[in-house]
């Protein structure tokens, strides 16, 4: 008798170790399981390729990008929308003295924007504010934050449920559609954003999903960066919208602090579905570190 207590405790405590190293080495959700960069998806959330609005987005003045992206829209007979994008040069930005310059001005003079102080960016829907910190902003970084911000704010006041968002300088890869559209049959219940791209540091690891090969999860611990193109459903719009208001950062980085910050869940596709021309990027000719 006391033998088998014996062995009833022992396989009590070994349940319990195993258990303990679970909660130790897993993350549960509602939406997948998670052990040593493995994941399992519970629920798909597949949504229909009508529901989604395509964005270009594109400077008034640069048409050979327009020209470079409108022909690989052709050669897939896909249908897009052009969004003008906002121009950092003709921007109006206002120190904490409420004097005005614009980011032509600044493109001149970056002595006009100093760290530890704020700024106030007159994007053409709505006023944000800018502390400058750590290094300061340039004239096309401010045009790029507020022209994601401009497509945001207009999925939140035309309803619109899913947008893919592309900047003029991607690369649509072979078979793009055709890829993207088995992706969105297989999208997790959780989902917010769906890089088709991404720059990160070396050695790097997502979240493998075990059960959907098309797509890995950010982990909220990396550190990644770009805004060449994904995928936003409406929820993730209006957050986006709410969290932007303040930023220190590019647009890239401030949507990076989101997904760090848990309170966007987003994935990336695999393999990535566009690249970028980093060489022909507006924002770097417009005074970017590159």
């Amino acid at each position: 008798m006391k033998n088998k207590i014996y062995h009833i405790k022992k396989y009590f405590f070994i349940l319990f170790i195993i258990i303990s190293c679970l909660l130790i080495f897993c993350k549960f959700g509602s939406n997948e399981i998670s052990l040593f960069y493995i994941t399992y998806q519970l629920k798909n959330n597949p949504i229909s390729e009508k529901d989604i609005k395509i964005f270009v987005i594109n400077l008034d003045h640069s048409t050979n990008r327009y020209n470079n992206i409108n022909k690989q829209f052709i050669d897939i007979n896909l249908s897009y929308e052009r969004f003008s994008a906002v121009d950092g040069y003709e921007l109006s930005i206002a120190n904490q003295k409420g004097e005005k310059f614009t980011g032509l001005d600044l493109k001149n003079n970056s002595s006009l924007l100093s760290l530890d102080n704020n700024y106030t960016i007159f994007c053409p829907s709505e006023n944000i504010n800018y502390y400058a910190l750590n290094r300061t902003l340039t004239a096309g970084e401010f045009g790029c934050y507020c022209s994601h911000r401009e497509i945001w704010l207009k999925m939140v006041e035309e309803n619109i449920p899913y947008a893919l968002i592309l900047e003029d300088d991607a690369i649509l890869k072979e078979n793009f559609y055709k890829k993207f559209s088995t992706i969105i049959k297989f999208l997790p219940s959780d989902w917010d954003l769906v890089y088709l791209f991404l720059m990160h540091l070396p050695r790097q690891k997502f979240y493998k999903i075990y059960n959907n090969p098309y797509l890995k999860k950010i982990n909220t611990q990396r550190y990644f960066y770009t805004s060449t193109g994904y995928l936003i459903n409406l929820k993730a719009a209006t957050k986006l919208l709410k969290y932007s208001k303040s930023f220190s950062k590019p647009i890239d980085d401030s949507i990076a602090q989101e997904v760090a910050d848990s309170r966007i869940q987003a994935y990336i596709t695999t393999p990535f579905l566009i690249n970028t021309d980093f060489k022909d990027s507006t924002i770097i000719e417009m005074g970017r570190p590159d």
